[in-house]
């Protein structure tokens, strides 16, 4: 791969002008075309260039902008052939200090550019970085300035560090970066010099943890298509900075030139006379000592070589605790099968076969082996090559498992609509059947029963619309003693009934700005957690307590909030299980981590926790010793004044209607039948449409009468939204949307209609009414 040519890799979409164009036209190209270099050349051969890294020079010394580019251009340019290989142009950009080469032809005339970006990826920098940690390469000294700092500032910085990033703070976290590949922009847009960091700052900033690898930190800036990478700890504490430059330079100089060396070092050695074949062993079998890779020779059932590489995998300082060792004590009992037997008995060769091995500890690990028969002092024996891939069948792993939690998002919004649909026409027909039955409190008592259920079942199905939400967050003023104990009641279900819940809640209400269905998520998870720890308790036992609390000076610095809440409502889980280990405390909220055993969870239930904790502003804290139990401190900010809310109440007055015409549209026959009735028990007038075609072309004749649509927004032919579109190009008429989805799926969040008039099904009754009238006389 280091052999390549550079035509092979080059990018040939050149930012090129001449040396008469004005500065000021080469930056806008340079932010038209998203690049950090234009090329100036002359009759097609490059004289010169100009970077992103220059521009502050030019804005430090008020430059002119229109004055020509050959003045300012950096000169002579390097320049390379297209034909010279990969190794060349990476000796060159080492070499010289840059990061940009202009490829020319053996007529001079410019071919392309090539990058630093461009021959890393070329190299399959990802894998070869599979074991590199991100604190190995990272930056750690992030040069930082606050938000209120000005454009002027920003760029005088720029100058003195010749850096590539800076990172906007607040509060002394990270809110925003602004890199060299921003500055052509904001100067062709003459950024005055007094506008602050926070306007002209990219915002969100993203960020990796401290505890991933290279590879992981690289793949997250191929997929967010960014060339700079926070490093931050569990509570977002900035640590460091990945850039491009970071994987060139200390991957590439460190690594890749030890692999030119070593090619270099064997293409001279098979040049060498026969008289320098001892030299030829020697070099050979440091190659071997050293190899990246595990290598075991076998005879008789025995190890009899090992390299540095396979003591380390298995855990050995020396070499005499592995050699002598029988070879079937490195393979777990449960994969030792007659194909091993068969590998370590000079049977054909076995190319990367999967197999779990044991390490001096006991401890297991996935390695790929391959096997074939050499000649060994004279005799045949098996050389065993070891690679470990753990950490890639972890990857692989979890990649599977996140498809398997979108497929059952999936699958959860199809049948949570269908659902939806039939308690639509269950509660409008129980509706009815309370209109006609006014003698019979008993009966209507039923009914009115039977009504609960059904909306309590459609609760649950808003909790299982939560797979297929893709993160809606609906934030509303919500009283957490009520919401706790109804979500305990449903919760406690799946607790066993050994374990004694108890449960110690505050009579005051609590009220937080909260989204009812993550707060119900962070309560199941956390029950569950607390649940599956106590498996082996002999005399299991949980504990939940709600509480107001006020932050201390002491709770404000251990938490470094910046602005903390006046009071919390503190939300605590205990149990008196397993405990957590404290190797596992650093890990426990990050996503796919679990102690528990394959196929007994995902790794996502905390993560998920913490995620929907920092959604709502509020802090999570542990409290565990490793066989007395675990305590989870959830601390949520109230609000100041209790918010009351204005949404309406499904047991709210029902309000008639007085006679107005409703366009009703439904594609299912029985909803439309049945919630037809509906209205025109409330005093309504109401003609129906099964799909959007038929709706528009019913409106177009009762243009003058129809005074409201209800219109369902996903059906066949056409969907309500754009059958509502058209009508109102005919005449402006009040609508009210309806759906069995989640609120802010793709296909319903339609930014051509008001968010507002979006109603769930199934919708009570008075709210429908109250809906209605307000439409009609708004």
């Amino acid at each position: 791969m280091l052999e390549n040519s550079v035509i092979e890799v080059c990018n040939r979409s050149v930012v090129r002008v001449t040396p008469s164009t004005p500065i000021a036209v080469a930056i806008r190209a340079m932010s038209d075309m998203h690049t950090t270099s234009v090329v100036v050349c002359e009759h097609g051969t490059p004289a010169g260039i100009l970077t992103a890294r220059d521009l502050p020079r030019l804005f430090d010394s008020h430059t002119d902008l229109s004055i020509p580019i050959e003045q300012v251009m950096a000169q002579p340019v390097t320049t390379c052939h297209g034909d010279i290989t990969l190794l060349d142009a990476l000796d060159t950009m080492l070499d010289k200090g840059i990061r940009h080469i202009p490829v020319v032809n053996h007529e001079l005339q410019i071919e392309g550019i090539v990058s630093e970006s461009d021959i890393m990826d070329s190299l399959g920098s990802a894998d070869l970085m599979r074991s590199q940690k991100v604190v190995e390469i990272m930056k750690a000294k992030v040069i930082t300035l606050t938000s209120e700092a000005t454009f002027a500032e920003v760029m005088e910085i720029f100058l003195s560090k010749r850096i590539g990033s800076l990172v906007i703070t607040a509060a002394d976290l990270p809110v925003g970066i602004i890199t060299e590949r921003d500055l052509p922009r904001l100067i062709s847009e003459h950024t005055a010099p007094e506008t602050s960091a926070e306007q002209i700052m990219n915002r969100p900033v993203i960020a990796i943890s401290v505890h991933a690898t290279a590879q992981e930190a690289l793949l997250k800036m191929h997929h967010a298509h960014i060339h700079h990478l926070l490093v931050t700890d569990a509570a977002g504490q900035l640590k460091g900075i990945i850039t491009r430059s970071c994987f060139f330079h200390d991957l590439g100089r460190y690594l890749i030139r030890k692999l030119v060396s070593a090619e270099r070092r064997v293409k001279a050695l098979s040049l060498l006379q026969e008289e320098y074949l001892p030299t030829i062993e020697n070099f050979y079998l440091e190659a071997t000592e050293n190899a990246p890779y595990g290598m075991l020779v076998c005879k008789w059932d025995t190890i009899i070589y090992a390299n540095n590489s396979a003591l380390h995998m298995f855990g050995h300082q020396r070499k005499r605790d592995l050699v002598g060792s029988p070879v079937e004590t490195l393979f777990d009992s449960d994969v030792f099968t007659d194909e091993v037997d068969h590998m370590l008995a000079h049977e054909p060769a076995i190319s990367s076969k999967t197999i779990k091995l044991c390490r001096q500890d006991g401890s297991a690990f996935t390695a790929e082996v391959s096997t074939t028969i050499i000649a060994y002092e004279g005799e045949a024996a098996t050389l065993l090559t070891l690679k470990d891939i753990t950490e890639q069948t972890e990857l692989e792993e979890r990649f599977r498992q996140a498809q398997k939690m979108e497929a059952v998002g999936t699958l959860a919004g199809g049948i949570a609509h269908d659902f939806n649909n039939m308690l639509a026409g269950i509660t409008a027909n129980i509706f009815l059947a309370k209109r006609q039955i006014t003698d019979n409190p008993d009966v209507r008592q039923k009914l009115t029963d039977v009504e609960t259920l059904s909306f309590k079942a459609a609760e649950i199905v808003a909790q299982l619309l939560t797979f297929s939400r893709k993160g809606e967050v609906q934030m509303k003023p919500l009283a957490m003693v009520p919401f706790v104990k109804e979500a305990l009641k449903l919760a406690s279900i799946a607790i066993p009934a050994n374990i004694r819940l108890c449960s110690g809640i505050t009579d005051d209400p609590l009220t937080i700005l909260g989204d009812a269905t993550q707060l119900h998520q962070i309560m199941i998870n956390l029950l569950n957690n607390g649940r599956d720890a106590l498996s082996a308790t002999a005399d299991p036992e949980m504990h939940l307590a709600l509480a107001a609390f006020v932050p201390d000076e002491a709770f404000q610095r251990q938490h470094a909030l910046p602005a903390p809440a006046a009071a919390y409502a503190h939300l605590s889980i205990t149990d008196n299980g397993s405990g957590i280990a404290p190797a596992d405390r650093e890990k426990l909220f990050e996503p796919f981590f679990t102690t528990k055993a394959d196929g007994e969870g995902t790794g996502l239930g905390l993560a998920m926790v913490y995620g929907a904790v920092r959604s709502h502003g509020g802090i999570i804290d542990l409290e565990s010793s490793q066989g007395h139990g675990s305590t989870f401190h959830i601390y949520l900010p109230l609000l100041e004044e209790a918010a009351h809310e204005n949404d309406l109440q499904t047991g709210a007055e029902l309000i008639e209607g007085n006679g107005e015409m409703i366009l009703l549209v439904d594609d299912d026959v029985r909803i439309l039948s049945a919630t037809r009735q509906m209205l025109e028990s409330m005093g309504y007038r109401v003609v129906t449409a099964g799909n959007g075609e038929e709706a528009v072309a019913l409106f177009e004749s009762n243009i003058g009468r129809i005074a409201l649509v209800i219109a369902d927004i996903v059906m066949p032919l056409m969907g309500g939204i754009e059958a509502v579109i058209r009508m109102k190009h005919a005449r402006a008429v009040p609508a009210l949307f309806t759906t069995g989805y989640g609120i802010n799926q793709s296909f319903i969040n339609d930014t051509r209609i008001d968010q507002s008039h979006v109603i769930m099904k199934p919708v009570h009754p008075s709210v429908l009414s109250q809906r209605i009238s307000e439409l009609l006389h708004s």
